[in-house]
């Protein structure tokens, strides 16, 4: 007996919505918290991701960058928290210059708690919750693991 037509393109269907939070979509596993609008100074101008390229590391090297501390933004192309925060962090980042970004893939790490990650010296101790996240690194330790926009804004302030 031959499946139904419809219900054969339906699946394929569903499947097509689905195949881009497989590849490295918003991944949160916790509701991420609504930010007040009115609170966020945008950015007039439209940042690219080049524009910080001197600041692309890769997982690997979270941990071992040459300062004394850090901060690393890991986020997601096709991640619209993402997108909404781009504007800003590209601005915040040139003007600090000591912000690092990962692209993230789906070989990160994702997990519900990260609170175990606190005080890792080594990537096979990382994980995040999703995306965006922000990592903030002293003397080659993690000591804060942050994920969602207004967290993120809260510890650059």
């Amino acid at each position: 007996m031959q499946s139904r037509p419809e219900i054969s393109s339906m699946r394929t269907f569903n499947f097509l919505l689905a195949f881009p939070l497989l590849l490295g979509g918003c991944t949160f596993t916790k509701k991420e918290e609504k930010i007040n609008v009115s609170d966020i100074v945008i950015p007039e101008a439209d940042h690219e991701y080049f524009e910080v390229e001197n600041y692309f590391i890769n997982w690997n090297s979270i941990l071992i960058q040459n300062k004394d501390s850090y901060y690393v933004y890991l986020y997601s192309t096709t991640c619209n928290h993402c997108q909404e925060l781009k504007n800003w962090i590209i601005e915040t980042a040139l003007s600090r210059r000591d912000i690092y970004f990962v692209k993230g893939t789906n070989k990160d790490v994702i997990k519900n708690d990260v609170s175990d990650t606190i005080g890792a010296i080594n990537v096979s101790q990382l994980a995040i919750m999703g995306y965006p996240t922000l990592l903030k690194i002293t003397n080659k330790t993690l000591v804060k693991n942050v994920a969602g926009n207004s967290k993120i804004m809260d510890l650059l302030k």
